[in-house]
Order: structure tokens, then C-alpha cells, then sequence
């Protein structure tokens, strides 16, 4: 599964609102513009699976929602099965850890690659 990610370091809000607490996560993985956007989808999918054009009820055009629902599932949280999108995994938390293990996976490969070229270019480790 190819993924793209931007992480950025945000400061923690000090509100422990449900809406502030989700925007503080969906911008620390890059999804600050459009954010009200992302949050509708995600608040959408988090007891649901939903196609589309249920998903774009009341907040976008379908093919505007179809662009953020695909930013979404490149991020890796989101993924469609059949025609019906739902969050990769039942909690945030678990969703978080997923995310994570996808990053960590994606650095094995890119130090196992460093490794090989640093033998073929005879340099130290």
C-alpha cells in the first residue's frame, strides 16, 4: 500500500472538545487545509460505512467529496471496500498506531536500500 503522509509537530490544544481534539490530529497528519472538510468525512465514517454520494450529503459536491475521501485513503485512513468507504480501523487510537506502523515499515525499506548502496559504494558504516 503506498501512502502520503505529512506529519507536522503541532501544539496540543488545551480544549478537550471532541472537535478541537480531532482537528489537532487530522493537521498534525496534514490535513489543515480544507480541514472542516476532512472533519465532516471522518465524523461521518466513525460508526458508518457510506458510499460517496452519502458522504457528500450536505457538505460538498460528490466529486469535490471524492477528492478529499481520496486524500483521506492516501493518508491511510481511510479504505473502500465495494463501493463504501469507511476509517481503516474501529478506533482513532488503533488508527494512529496503524499510521505509525505504515511509517515505520516504509523507513525498514529505505535503511535496508541505504545499506545496499553504502556497500556498493564502499562506505563506512
Amino acid at each position: 500500500m503506498e501512502i502520503e503522509l505529512t506529519i507536522q509537530r503541532k501544539r496540543r490544544p488545551l480544549s478537550e472538545e471532541p472537535d478541537t481534539l480531532l482537528d489537532y490530529l487530522l493537521s498534525s497528519l496534514g490535513y489543515g487545509r480544507g480541514i472542516e472538510k476532512y472533519r465532516a468525512i471522518v465524523k461521518k465514517l466513525i460508526h458508518n460505512n457510506l458510499t460517496s454520494t452519502q458522504l457528500s450529503e450536505g457538505l460538498a459536491k460528490r466529486t469535490t467529496t471524492i477528492y478529499y475521501i481520496n486524500k483521506l485513503m492516501r493518508g491511510g485512513l481511510v479504505v473502500k471496500r465495494g463501493v463504501r468507504y469507511e476509517l481503516r480501523e474501529p478506533t482513532f487510537e488503533r488508527l494512529v498506531e496503524e499510521i505509525r506502523r505504515d511509517v515505520e515499515r516504509v523507513f525498514e525499506d529505505l535503511i535496508s536500500v541505504a545499506r545496499k548502496l553504502d556497500e556498493m559504494y564502499g562506505l563506512r558504516r
